[in-house]
């Protein structure tokens, strides 16, 4: 994090790219690093969602506690591909708009993510949900 504040030079940036490793800033002031390997995602609180055909593999944060109460979702989702974080995402209740976001339709939530909370649903069908996927880099073939 502090690389991110202070800037790097152009050298760095030739040698390390982007950027080697995602992290969450929490509420509470902690980061909560993304393991880059899917074997190390098990052991965390990241629930597997489902696999989506040129996204990736989706992991929902400790999205299997959350029942009838949605008050708990925790918006981020990490993609998986061939075992390897490929990228993450935001998902977010009501319908926001812009070239870059998704909105997919209560029905179709099954698809990354299994099983689908049924307030996620009502959620969805009464305001709508907003997605957005990041990547890291620009790959077509995401078979999962």
């Amino acid at each position: 994090p502090e690389t991110v504040c202070a800037g790097r030079s152009s050298e760095d940036f030739d040698r390390d790219g982007t950027g080697d490793l995602l992290q969450f800033y929490m509420k509470d002031g902690t980061f909560l690093e993304i393991p880059n390997n899917e074997d190390d995602v098990v052991n965390t609180q990241w629930d597997l969602g489902s696999c989506f055909i040129s996204m990736g593999v989706h992991y929902w944060y400790n999205y299997f506690a959350i029942v009838d109460d949605c008050q708990e979702f925790k918006p981020a989702f990490l993609l998986y591909n061939g075992g390897v974080l490929k990228g993450w995402g935001w998902a977010t209740f009501g319908y926001y708009e812009s070239d870059t976001y998704e909105h997919p339709e209560p029905n179709v939530i099954g698809a990354f993510m299994n099983p689908v909370p049924p307030c996620l649903t009502q959620i969805g069908t009464d305001y709508g949900l907003t997605t957005q996927h990041v990547y890291f880099r620009d790959e077509i073939e995401m078979f999962c």
